[in-house]
């Protein structure tokens, strides 16, 4: 294969790679925001429990019971809503930041092909530089694979 065939076929699956990993973050980012989304209905729902107040007819041990089973699942959902909800969203992010490093990565293959396409273009005088290029873009791609 030639070098221009060569680098035509690394840019392509760089760009494909890219543009896979760029629906992956905007996916992740739109699960996170309804995780969110539904963190907060959560909390509102979680506060509405306590309401209303009870009244003089919900005094003695019933009314002391059921404000216990109240307050009791009032903090299960707080629980819930808050740390296990934080757990999600703080593990999206973890792999929202990787695919960040690894786009950004993608990104400098992308620029050293782009100086290797400018060397094939120079034509012969630039061919053992365009060469050496090209053998980082490979390194650099099997690396990450």
């Amino acid at each position: 294969m030639s070098l221009s065939g060569e680098l035509s076929s690394l840019t392509a699956g760089l760009s494909s790679q890219s543009a896979n990993v760029a629906q992956d973050i905007e996916r992740l980012k739109t699960a996170k925001q309804r995780i969110l989304t539904e963190q907060e209905m959560g909390l509102q729902e979680s506060r509405s429990i306590l309401e209303p107040e009870l009244g003089a007819s919900w005094r003695g041990t019933r009314g002391e019971a059921f404000e216990e089973d109240r307050s009791t699942a009032n903090e299960k959902l707080k629980t819930i809503f808050l740390y296990e909800f934080e757990g999600y969203i703080n593990l999206i992010d973890s792999k929202i930041t990787a695919l960040e490093i690894r786009k950004g990565f993608l990104s400098g293959l992308s620029s050293i092909a782009d100086e290797a396409g400018d060397l094939i273009s120079r034509g012969e005088d630039a061919l053992d530089a365009a060469q050496d290029k090209l053998s980082d873009l490979r390194k650099g791609i099997s690396s990450w694979l």
